[in-house]
């Protein structure tokens, strides 16, 4: 399940009407947030609804993605924000159906640039520290139990 709500691609067009897209697909990974990916004659982007309170999250989460981007570590870039949606670019890739080591490496490769970059980022630190991981369990426990049940241990 990748969206929660529904939207056509002339509401996105009228969201962010600077791009002209003409392909809206729905994605079907994800547990929690809407996400499509749309395209125009040349490009690929993603746009996003958060389905739960962001307080701050999207302010920290667009800085340290630009930290990372000026850093070139390949993220995706935040593009606009209309109303709860928000437009971001589309990295190429795909879904691996079979997990090699290969992707384990690479992935681990991505995530020690990641965390050498985003080591001083002090942005973080009032979202991490009010963080209610408590809260956000007994969300997932009711709404996604079947995910709630694979991070408990």
């Amino acid at each position: 399940m990748g969206v929660k709500t529904a939207i056509g691609l002339q509401e996105a067009n009228a969201l962010f009407p600077a791009y002209s897209f003409t392909k809206i697909t729905p994605t079907k990974n994800g547990i929690i947030d809407t996400t499509y990916i749309l395209q125009t004659d040349t490009s690929a982007y993603i746009l996003k609804k958060y389905e739960r309170e962001l307080g701050t999250k999207l302010q920290i989460d667009t800085a340290l993605l630009a930290l990372l981007s000026a850093n070139n570590l390949n993220t995706p870039k935040f593009l606009q924000q209309n109303q709860a949606w928000i437009l971001y670019t589309k990295l190429n890739g795909v879904i691996p159906t079979n997990i090699e080591l290969l992707h384990i490496q690479t992935l681990a490769r991505f995530m020690a640039k990641f965390h050498n970059i985003s080591k001083s980022f002090t942005q973080a630190a009032p979202f991490l520290g009010s963080y209610n991981r408590d809260k956000m369990l007994r969300f997932t426990k009711k709404h996604y139990f079947v995910y709630y049940k694979k991070l408990c241990s």
